[in-house]
């Protein structure tokens, strides 16, 4: 099936309003499908979704960079972090670090940020692919009715 012939919205598993989508690379996406990577974290430099803007028990659907939505889970065990400096970024690499699964390249790219989100995703599950536009090539995306415009289509 190509995009021409996508199906009817009430015949795929759309993606709910109010719901987050998190893009993840493809090797972190496994990590996470696999359930190797049980939490996730993401960080910047201003204050920016998903901080201070996901609850517990909140849909977050996992998309690869550059494709498809995969799965979905439920964000849990959420915490915030605020003031980021490096030394409180290095406690945080120290503390974390297991859990979350990333590299010292990650941690270097991240030594400015002075926000962070920490979560444990839920009851992971795959779902049939789900294509979304998404050419702001953002990290995190809140659907709202405005922006939920997904077409479900199979991948190859």
């Amino acid at each position: 099936m190509d995009r021409s012939e996508s199906k009817n919205r009430n015949d795929c598993h759309c993606l709910e309003s109010g719901s987050h989508i998190a893009v993840f690379d493809r090797g972190l996406l496994d990590k996470v499908l696999d359930g190797k990577k049980r939490f996730d974290s993401r960080f910047s430099k201003e204050k920016c979704v998903p901080y201070d803007s996901i609850n517990n028990g909140d849909t977050i659907y996992l998309k690869e960079k550059g494709g498809p939505v995969v799965a979905k889970a439920k964000a849990d065990n959420i915490k915030f972090y605020a003031n980021l400096n490096d030394e409180k970024i290095r406690i945080f690499k120290y503390t974390y670090s297991s859990i979350l699964l990333m590299d010292n390249d990650f941690w270097n790219r991240e030594k400015d940020s002075q926000y962070a989100t920490l979560f444990a995703l839920k009851d992971v599950q795959g779902i049939p692919p789900i294509s979304i536009h998404d050419s702001d090539h953002l990290s995190w995306i809140i659907l709202n009715e405005d922006n939920n415009n997904c077409e479900c289509f199979e991948v190859p």
